[in-house]
């Protein structure tokens, strides 16, 4: 039986939000770098850079009514035996 807590996904989101923030800093610094500022690309980056704060408002707001102590237990007892609730 394994037990975790649930704010291990919460931890991984992070991660995948690091992953992001550094690829926005690369695209912008290319951008920059290179001199491909034409209006297109400044309002492809902005309509971006506008979506993904409002994806990751949206998802603040709905993360945080979630009680992040709340033990996932996962047994692995009942993964073989035909139980119904799939080890969980």
């Amino acid at each position: 039986m394994i037990t975790f807590p649930l704010y291990i996904f919460l931890f991984i989101y992070l991660l995948f939000l690091l992953f992001l923030v550094f690829f926005i800093t690369i695209n912008i610094y290319h951008l920059v770098h290179m001199g491909n500022i034409t209006f297109v690309s400044t309002v492809i980056t902005i309509l971006f850079l506008s979506y993904t704060v409002l994806i990751i408002f949206w998802t603040a707001q709905q993360l945080l009514p979630v009680d992040w102590q709340t033990p996932i237990i996962i047994n692995f007892a009942n993964l073989f035996t035909g139980n119904p609730n799939f080890g969980i």
